[in-house]
């Protein structure tokens, strides 16, 4: 009876923290999604703050990808290359889509 009882609380506690990471994890996708679509400047800042936590429940890759855009997008905009600023834009949003997508509690996601 033990065992059964703590089997159970094992499967609930793994079922509570991939929730709770789906959760977090869509906000923090939102949010950088809503920073970089109404102020560009703020992405960095925010980025910094979530890129450490997100680390732990991303592909390093993706991380990485979008890191390196943020960086980019930066670079260019204190070099006054706005349509380069743009193209980053546009990629760190696709990629900012991409996690969320594959974030996502989905029956193709978890099999």
């Amino acid at each position: 009876m033990k065992r059964i009882i703590a089997a159970a609380v094992i499967l609930v506690l793994c079922i509570a923290f991939t929730v709770g990471t789906n959760i977090y994890v869509n906000k923090s996708m939102d949010s950088l999604l809503n920073t970089l679509n109404s102020d560009g400047d703020g992405i960095y800042s925010l980025w910094e703050r979530e890129k450490r936590i997100l680390s732990v429940f991303l592909k390093h890759e993706d991380i990485d990808d979008l890191d390196m855009e943020i960086k980019n997008m930066k670079s260019y905009g204190e070099a006054g290359n706005d349509a380069e600023q743009e193209k980053c834009k546009v990629k760190a949003r696709s990629i900012i889509k991409s996690i969320a997508e594959g974030e996502k509690l989905t029956w193709g996601n978890i099999f």
